[in-house]
C-alpha cells in the first residue's frame, strides 16, 4: 500500500514539472507574436544622380506596391526628407531631390511606408553633392593653335578636355560689332571662324558634368585669346628701282632679234612673262642651287614672292627658297618651297612671319635639268 502511495506522488509530480514548462515554453513564445505577426512594404529600389550642392533621389515601385509614401535620411539620421507617393501602373517612379548639401559624399537610408504604418526594410544608397571645390579644379580645353585661313577667316586648334567634358563655349565678337557664342562639342579638333573683328578679344571656356545624369553643369574659368590682324599683302608691281646685284649664272646665248636680253638675269625683273632669266648651258653646265639677288631700291615688310617659269617649258626647278636682307650682308632664311615647273601660272610662296628687307634672294634648289629658268620675280610686301 505505501508503495502505490508513492507511485502516486511520483505521477502528480511528474505532471505538474510538465505543465510548468509548457506554461515557460508559451510565456517565451507570446513576446515575439503580441501583438501579431511584423507585416513589411517593399523596399526602395533606385539610384542617386549628383548634382549642384544637391542630389536627386529616383526611385521605383515595382507593381504591386503598396507604398504611400518615401522617407529618406541622412547625416545619421539628422536630416530627413519625405515624399507621399501612389505607385500605378507596373513600375512607377518618384524623383525627390535633396538641396543646400554641403560638398561632400553622403550615405542615404531609404525606405518606404504603406497606409498602415509598416515599413520596408532600409535601403542604403550613397550619393555626391559637387561645388565650388570641384568647379575650381577643372581645366579648359587647350588651346593649341591658331592661325590665319582663306579668305581671312581664322582656324582655332583645340586639344581634349578633362574627364567629363561635354561642350565648348566660344564668344566673339564679328565685323558687324555684333557678339557671337558658340556651342561646340568637347570632341571638336578643329573650329574655323569666317567673320570676326581683327584685333579684339575672344573668351572660351568648358562645359562639364561630373557624372554622365548630374542634374547641373559646371563650368572652368574662361580663357582670353587676342584675335590677330591679319596683314594685307599687295604686289609689288613698279619695278622701276628694282636691280640685279648677284646672281651665279646667265646664259646670253639664249637672246634673239625681239628678246636680245633673254637668258640673262635681268630679264626675271622686266615685267615680261615673255622674256626669262636661264642659267649656263654654253661652255659649261654648272648645277643646282642657283641663285639671283635684287635690289628693291626700298625697305619693306616682305611677305612672300610670285615665280613664273618660261613659258611652255617645264624643266625648270622645282624647289625654291627665299633669303631677304636688310643691308645685303646679313640674310633671313625664309624658307624651303616645293613649287610646280608644269603650269604657266605664278608659284606663290607665303613667308611664315614678314620679313623685312630690301633686298630678296631667290634660290633654285633642285629640279630634272642642272639648269635654272625662271620668266618673272614678283614680290608682295604688306600694305601702308
Amino acid at each position: 500500500m505505501k508503495g502505490i502511495m508513492n507511485y502516486i506522488k511520483y505521477i502528480a509530480a511528474l505532471l505538474l514539472m510538465v505543465e510548468t514548462s509548457c506554461t515557460d515554453i508559451n510565456q517565451f513564445h507570446e513576446k515575439y507574436t503580441e501583438p501579431g505577426e511584423i507585416i513589411y512594404t517593399s523596399k526602395p529600389v533606385g539610384k542617386i544622380v549628383p548634382g549642384r550642392n544637391r542630389v536627386q533621389l529616383k526611385t521605383y515601385y515595382p507593381s504591386p506596391s503598396s507604398a504611400v509614401e518615401t522617407v529618406v535620411e541622412w547625416n545619421q539620421g539628422e536630416n530627413q526628407s519625405k515624399l507621399q507617393v501612389n505607385p500605378v501602373g507596373r513600375l512607377d517612379s518618384s524623383i525627390i531631390i535633396i538641396e543646400n548639401l554641403e560638398e561632400k559624399s553622403y550615405f542615404f537610408d531609404v525606405r518606404n511606408m504603406d497606409a498602415f504604418g509598416n515599413q520596408s526594410i532600409v535601403v542604403q544608397m550613397t550619393g555626391t553633392a559637387y561645388g565650388e571645390k570641384y568647379e575650381k579644379s577643372l581645366n579648359n580645353k587647350l588651346l593649341t593653335n591658331t592661325s590665319l585661313g582663306d579668305k581671312d577667316s581664322l582656324i582655332l586648334e583645340w586639344g581634349s578636355a578633362g574627364n567629363g567634358g561635354i561642350l565648348l563655349e566660344l564668344n566673339y565678337v564679328d565685323r558687324a560689332d555684333a557678339n557671337q557664342k558658340i556651342l561646340l562639342p568637347s570632341s571638336t579638333g578643329s573650329y574655323t571662324i569666317g567673320d570676326w573683328q581683327p584685333g579684339s578679344k575672344a573668351y572660351y571656356r568648358t562645359y562639364y558634368l561630373p557624372a554622365p545624369l548630374a542634374l547641373d553643369t559646371f563650368y572652368s574659368l574662361y580663357d582670353t585669346l587676342d584675335l590677330p590682324i591679319p596683314i594685307q599683302s599687295i604686289l609689288l608691281d613698279n619695278k622701276e628701282e628694282w636691280s640685279i646685284i648677284d646672281f651665279d649664272t646667265e646664259e646670253p646665248a639664249e637672246g634673239n632679234a625681239s628678246y636680245p636680253d633673254n637668258g640673262k638675269a635681268l630679264s626675271a625683273i622686266d615685267n615680261n612673262l615673255e622674256t626669262f632669266w636661264h642659267t649656263q648651258w654654253s661652255g659649261g653646265s654648272p648645277g643646282y642651287p642657283h641663285h639671283i639677288t635684287v635690289d628693291l631700291g626700298n625697305q619693306y615688310d616682305i611677305t612672300g614672292i610670285m615665280s613664273h617659269r618660261r613659258r611652255g617649258d617645264s624643266r625648270g626647278q622645282t624647289v625654291i627658297q627665299i633669303y631677304t636682307s636688310e643691308d645685303g650682308e646679313n640674310w633671313t632664311d625664309n624658307g624651303i618651297y616645293d613649287i610646280l615647273n608644269s603650269t604657266d601660272e605664278g608659284q606663290k610662296v607665303e613667308f611664315e612671319n614678314p620679313s623685312t628687307g630690301r633686298y630678296i634672294r631667290y634660290v633654285a634648289m633642285n629640279g630634272p635639268n642642272f639648269f635654272a629658268l625662271l620668266a618673272e620675280l614678283d614680290v608682295y610686301v604688306v600694305a601702308p
